[in-house]
């Protein structure tokens, strides 16, 4: 009988709560079993979203950088968004951004894929630039596209939709099972998560003991910065890639 590539590896989750789920079965596609540790928690800026909103006029850009950016927008209003945007080119960074704007009877008009903020760019470049642009993103993140959009003479409206911060929370099961060599890899899916794994552990060296599996070029680096070392870094930024390359590295542990 076959066996599933990561048939009985124990894979360490660290992504948002309401995200493990989704994950946690990808995982166990691939013959693992997953445990939890959220090492990201979201924490919506509502009257930042409701301040932009009483601003925004027909004719305006609107940019959503993530899927987290959407919901947030969502639970700040208190009407439908597709009335909220109407008359409004909406964006997505992204197909999951995308989606969930369709989750919410809105279609956006552009979609950048890759999905970054240079994908945007170049997609702005070929549908054109907005006049003024109502951008709605995480609190940190690259300036790169709201940089260019500016220098071109854009009006750039940078709303802060959300934080992602650190959860609080007893991790010593967790913490017990990197002891005792009971997890076989970690997955990071970006530098922030890389960056509050090793403050979530407490120890770094503990924190290191399993495969170190990432994202994207990107995330290895700031997962190298905060002490740990990186066995697999996915071919392209997804999570089914990730796994894959994460099956491939066991397969060749053999």
């Amino acid at each position: 009988m076959h066996q599933a590539p990561l048939s009985r590896k124990a894979i360490l989750i660290t992504r948002a709560r309401q995200q493990q789920q989704s994950l946690a079965e990808r995982v166990r596609r691939h013959g693992g079993v997953p445990f939890s540790l959220p090492c990201l928690e979201l924490m919506p800026l509502l009257p930042n979203i409701r301040r932009a909103v009483k601003h925004m006029t027909a004719g305006d850009d609107v940019l959503f950088s993530s899927a987290n950016g959407v919901h947030c927008f969502s639970r700040a209003i208190n009407r439908l968004p597709r009335t909220v945007l109407a008359g409004m080119r909406v964006a997505a960074i992204g197909d999951k951004t995308a989606e969930a704007l369709r989750q919410m009877d809105v279609e956006p008009s552009l979609v950048a894929n890759p999905a970054s903020q240079q994908g945007m760019i170049e997609c702005y470049r070929r549908h054109g630039l907005p006049q003024r642009l109502f951008f709605f993103r995480a609190e940190t993140g690259g300036d790169t596209l709201p940089r260019f959009l500016i220098e071109q003479g854009v009006d750039v409206q940078l709303i802060h939709a959300y934080r992602m911060r650190c959860p609080i929370g007893d991790c010593t099961a967790i913490r017990g099972m990197l002891e005792h060599g009971e997890i076989d890899a970690v997955l990071l899916g970006s530098a922030q998560t890389a960056r509050y794994y090793v403050r979530r552990i407490g120890d770094v060296k503990l924190a290191d003991k399993p495969v170190v599996a990432v994202l994207s070029p990107q995330v290895a680096e700031a997962a190298k910065a905060a002490g740990l070392s990186v066995q697999v870094i996915a071919e392209h930024a997804s999570f089914d890639a990730l796994l894959d390359a994460l099956a491939e590295y066991f397969a060749k542990e053999k």
